[in-house]
């Protein structure tokens, strides 16, 4: 799956999910992560892992959203 800048790959067992980013994540391909992965990741897997390492590019403002969505934001407070 793909968007400008952003391309993504899907891996899952009954139990995990895997998605595996590639390219550069910004606030415009955000809303790719918003529509297209984000309901991924809510389909009853009792674990899911986003794999960061093909990307090239990670905009400070989408670390923060990520923090927020997993709860660790509140953590680190």
């Amino acid at each position: 799956m793909a968007s400008k800048g952003l391309t993504y790959e899907v891996t899952s067992t009954a139990e995990e999910i895997t998605v595996r980013l590639v390219g550069e994540f910004d606030l415009a391909s955000a809303i790719v992560f918003q529509h297209d992965i984000l309901p991924l990741l809510s389909e009853g897997h009792t674990r899911a892992v986003i794999d960061l390492s093909g990307l090239t590019f990670l905009d400070s403002t989408v670390v923060d959203r990520m923090l927020k969505l997993s709860g660790l934001e509140t953590e680190l407070d």
